[in-house]
């Protein structure tokens, strides 16, 4: 979980993994073309509760575009 906490750290802030802990990969991909990937996770500051995080990647969308 440490290295996927890393990379979202420098793509999305700190918010996301101060407050959620998450699977090192992702259980499931969605939406058009796969664009969208959900991570089972954790809340931490609801005890733990487990929850889902879904992540769109932009850099997947752009690869998309131009392939």
């Amino acid at each position: 979980m440490l290295n996927l906490n890393k990379f979202l750290d420098k793509i999305m802030g700190s918010s996301l993994t101060k407050n959620y802990e998450l699977d090192k990969e992702p259980y499931m991909h969605g939406g058009l073309h796969n664009l969208w990937k959900v991570y089972r996770a954790k809340k931490k500051d609801r005890g733990n509760m487990d929850c889902s995080v879904f992540i769109f990647e932009k850099k997947t969308l752009e690869k998309k575009k131009i392939g």
